[in-house]
Parts: structure tokens; sequence; C-alpha cells
């Protein structure tokens, strides 16, 4: 698990580039990224809202064609709303990034209502189709990631603040809160 904040300055963008590059994923890595923009800094230009797409071009860059990135798409406003769970058009609460990649005509996201995760590359279906019912457990996207020896990014977090593969973990303990 890798966690980071960046300082910012007038060189946002070449600051997060150098971040990446100083991360552990390579080529055909599969990465669980999560976190917050608000919390990297303030960026200087006013095209702030292009800042998903250079980040996920600078992590595209970094695992090539035959990785995959995996986000939180969670929408728990939705419990106890008349509001019905769209896979294709319920907005995230999850952040920018994770509005951006479901976007993304390849993003392939979990079918549950509250607490999905979408993915895009090499392996989004296979992580994020025909899962169970349930966020976590046998055949759930967290299952497969784990399967598929994810590494998990917590950007302008702090990593206890964000790090939902520990449910899996404890789903599979049968902790009886999970």
């Amino acid at each position: 698990m890798l966690a980071f904040k960046l300082q910012m300055n007038k060189d946002y963008i070449s600051k997060l580039s150098k971040v990446i590059k100083t991360l552990n994923i390579k080529k055909n890595d599969n990465i669980y990224v999560s976190g917050n923009f608000i919390n990297l800094g303030i960026v200087q230009n006013k095209d702030y809202h292009y800042l998903p797409k250079i980040f996920y071009n600078l992590l595209k860059k970094k695992i090539g064609p035959k990785g995959t990135i995996i986000v939180p798409s969670h929408s728990f406003y939705l419990v106890n709303k008349k509001d019905f769970f769209d896979v294709n058009k319920t907005q995230s609460e999850s952040g920018a990034f994770s509005n951006f990649i479901l976007k993304q005509k390849k993003t392939v996201r979990q079918i549950h209502p509250f607490s999905s995760s979408a993915a895009i590359g090499y392996n989004a279906k296979y992580i994020c189709s025909n899962n169970t019912k349930h966020v976590y457990g046998p055949s759930s996207p967290f299952d497969r990631m784990i399967k598929l020896k994810t590494k998990f990014i917590s950007f302008g977090m702090p990593i206890n603040e964000n790090c939902s593969q520990v449910h899996q973990a404890e789903f599979n303990m049968g902790v009886p809160y999970r």
C-alpha cells in the first residue's frame, strides 16, 4: 500500500508526474486508486477540471495497455432514498477521479447500489463483472483484486482513512460486524 501527499507550487503537473514515477507501480499492474485531489494542494491553473484526465494519463502511461485502474464508485447517498441505482448513470461520491473513470467508454462498474468499484483496463471485466451481490467476500471485486496482487494507492489522504481492502480481510475472517 502506498500513500503520498504532494506539496503544491506553480508546477503542479510536473510534481505530480514525478511522484507517480516514484510509486512502486510498473507495466501490467492492477492499481486501486482512491483519495482526494483537494488534499494534494491548490492548482494554480484555472483548468483544474482537467486534473483527473491528466492523472489518468500519467497512471495509464506507467501501467501500460495491460494494466488496470480500479476506483471506488460509492453512492451511499442512495441509502434510504427512492432513487434507483443505474450502473451507467449513477454518479460516484468518491471524488472527481472516480467520476472521470465512470465516464470512460470501456469502464466496467460492479453492480452494487451503494458501495461499488469501477475498473478500466485489461482486467476490468474480471474484477467488476459477474460478482457476488456483496461488496466483499468470494467473487467480489476486492477478492479478485487481491488474487491479482493489486496495488492500493491512496493519494491526498492517510491510508487509514481509505483502505477498503481491509474490509475484505475482515469478511474472510468472519468478524461479527461484516
